[in-house]
C-alpha cells in the first residue's frame, strides 16, 4: 500500500496510476483528496495510510517544477499546508496547485 502511495505521488505514470488520477483524484492532489462515502476498501485503506506515510516521503526539489509548493514534503518543517492554514495560501496570492519553481528566482 505504501508503494502505491509513492507511485501516485512521485512515481511513473503507468496504467493504474493514470486511472486512479483520472477516476479518483480528478484535479486534486493525493494529499488533499477526501475519502468518499462509497469507495473500495483498497482505496479507503490507501487514503487512511497517508498520515503515516507522509513523513517518510522526502521530496528533492531540483528545479521545482514537479514539486508542489503546498502539499509536498520538501520544506524542513514538512508540507506547508499542514503547518499553515488555507488562509495563508489565499493571502499569498499563489494558486493551491503552485509548484516550488513559482517562488524560486535564480538561486534564491
Amino acid at each position: 500500500m505504501i508503494r502505491h502511495i509513492w507511485i501516485l505521488s512521485y512515481g511513473t505514470n503507468n496504467l493504474w496510476s493514470s486511472w486512479i488520477k483520472a477516476y479518483h483524484l480528478k484535479d486534486s492532489n493525493l494529499w488533499e483528496a477526501k475519502t468518499p462515502c462509497t469507495c473500495s476498501w483498497n482505496w479507503r485503506k490507501l487514503l487512511h495510510l497517508r498520515p503515516l506515510v507522509r513523513p517518510l516521503i522526502q521530496h528533492y526539489i531540483g528545479n521545482g517544477s514537479s514539486t508542489s509548493l503546498w502539499f509536498d514534503n520538501w520544506h524542513p518543517d514538512g508540507p506547508l499546508l499542514s503547518k499553515w492554514s488555507p488562509r495563508v495560501v489565499y493571502d499569498s496570492g499563489l494558486p493551491i496547485h503552485a509548484t516550488v519553481s513559482s517562488i524560486v528566482h535564480g538561486n534564491s
